[in-house]
């Protein structure tokens, strides 16, 4: 997809099938920023308010829906094993 930015490519879906975690998604993002030239070109390419871009990127908030679904992502919850430590 060609960005608001006339010829630059960005991210838009992931291959299918393919787990992302945030730090996947804070990639992505930084890698269409540098394309991009700003934060605030991604966020209006993603349709939302540039210091949201920018908090998500420094951590202090979460990616959301509006920028799971631009790049082709939904939030799922997940269990993993506690290498065998059980409560008592």
């Amino acid at each position: 997809m060609t960005g608001p930015v006339e010829g630059v490519k960005i991210h838009r879906a992931v291959s299918i099938g393919q787990p992302v975690n945030k730090a996947g998604v804070l990639d992505r993002m930084r890698e269409d920023v540098e394309r991009l030239g700003s934060q605030k070109a991604l966020a209006e390419a993603i349709g939302v308010h540039p210091s949201y871009v920018g908090d998500v990127l420094k951590g202090v908030r979460d990616p959301g829906p509006s920028i799971l679904r631009f790049y082709g992502l939904r939030e799922e919850s997940v269990y993993v094993p506690t290498d065998g430590e059980v409560a008592s």
